[in-house]
């Protein structure tokens, strides 16, 4: 459950935008990829922060309607617990959105999902496209501004996309 604090975006939640609006192509069947050394950053931070929320500032761009996130800078953090993380604004020019962890609990709960938190702190982001969930070792939940999401398991060798 990120945040950004100053809370810099006011306090309305923002607008989802439909995708012709945010340059991503609406029927793209893998409208976010991932880079593996992305990826291997990812599954290094998920496995060695166990104990707090920590929160990545997303890079990347937009190419042939797909969003292609291929690399990452640690956000600026001002607080962070095992359920909550606040941090200052992302300022890079190649800034996509933010990945953060749920860190692991028990077994059976399941950690994929985006919180009221992370939805409020994601709308009001203006300049996010997308927001990442690192909810496992080899897993990560994404969540478009446009409403699309999706869970991806990534297998031990990932392919590279064109």
């Amino acid at each position: 459950s990120s945040g950004v604090s100053p809370k810099a975006f006011g306090t309305e939640a923002g607008i989802y935008q439909p995708a012709a609006k945010s340059g991503l192509d609406l029927y793209a069947a893998e409208p976010v990829v991932v880079a593996p050394e992305v990826i291997e950053g990812f599954r290094f931070l998920y496995r060695f922060i166990t104990e707090v929320e920590f929160v990545l500032c997303l890079e990347g761009t937009r190419k042939d309607g797909r969003l292609h996130v291929d690399g990452f800078r640690l956000a600026l953090m001002e607080s962070s617990s095992v359920n909550s993380v606040r941090y200052q604004p992302c300022t890079s020019d190649r800034y996509i959105g933010t990945a953060h962890n749920h860190p692991p609990v028990d077994e059976d709960k399941s950690l994929c999902y985006q919180s009221e938190p992370d939805r409020r702190s994601f709308g009001m982001d203006n300049r996010a496209v997308v927001d990442v969930v690192l909810c496992g070792d080899d897993r990560y939940y994404w969540v478009l501004k446009d409403g699309r999401s999706g869970a991806e398991k990534v297998l031990a060798e990932s392919e590279v996309s064109p």
